[in-house]
């Protein structure tokens, strides 16, 4: 039997995205949630903001989001996502099944937290995974997150820019795959342009350009994309639309 070790990056429990917003304009946080953030293809904050924020002023405070910007936002669905996943890990445990231990560990990145905001950001997630859950706090930076690093700590990676980090350590992935380890991303096109339906056909078919994505990494990397909504602050009980669960290993195993 196997320990099961997560990673997940903070920036995914927590929806910095309308927390860099609200900080910018109050007002643009909330057009951007009755524009339905919930479904976008891109990070098009000017145009879910209904032009009250600039993708420029937007992507310039997101690269300098702090504390405060931790102040102004709120858990995501991806707590959904995990509570499934580590009770699954947890059902199989019990039973004697490919898992011994559950280990989730969050990384503050970029933030700078006291030891008393790390304990109270672990004990209000202690609610929503399994019980057997082992949770603690690591603080890397998206450099220090090498292939390597990844590869011989945990199992499986959740982040929300999967580009950015590719760009830093393709050529080091490409060296050194790691074709059972599992990076979990939304579905997100972050060159910020949604291609043209016409050029994702090829003969006769329509072609997934996340699914062509998985394929072209399979021999490196086990590459799942979710809906945007799981990285998405939670839904106001006025709007019941949800997508469809999903969750990328049915097994409940990260890494077999």
């Amino acid at each position: 039997m196997n320990d099961q070790r997560i990673l997940i990056e903070l920036d995914c429990l927590l929806d910095t995205r309308l927390g860099t917003l609200s900080k910018l304009s109050q007002q643009a946080a909330a057009n951007a949630m009755n524009n339905d953030l919930w479904v976008r293809e891109t990070d098009d904050f000017q145009t879910l903001s209904n032009g009250l924020v600039t993708n420029e002023a937007y992507k310039t405070t997101y690269a300098l989001r702090d504390v405060e910007t931790l102040a102004r936002s709120f858990l995501t669905n991806i707590v959904d996502y995990l509570g499934n996943l580590t009770r699954t890990l947890q059902h199989n445990a019990t039973d004697g099944i490919d898992v011994k231990d559950i280990y989730l560990t969050i990384n503050t990145n970029r933030y700078d937290l006291t030891n008393e905001e790390i304990g109270l950001m672990i004990e209000g997630l202690r609610p929503h995974v399994a019980l057997t859950t082992q949770i603690n706090a690591v603080k890397y930076t998206i450099d220090q997150l090498t292939p390597g690093l990844l590869n011989a700590n945990y199992d499986s990676y959740i982040l929300y820019d999967f580009d950015e980090w590719d760009k830093r350590h393709r050529e080091q992935l490409m060296k050194n795959p790691m074709p059972e380890f599992s990076i979990v991303a939304p579905r997100l096109h972050f060159t910020g342009k949604v291609p043209d339906p016409s050029d994702l056909v090829s003969d006769g078919q329509t072609v997934d350009p996340f699914r062509l994505t998985q394929l072209i990494f399979m021999e490196r990397l086990d590459l799942e994309f979710l809906p945007v909504f799981f990285y998405s602050v939670t839904r106001p009980a006025t709007r019941t639309k949800t997508p469809e669960k999903q969750s990328p290993h049915t097994s409940g195993s990260l890494r077999q």
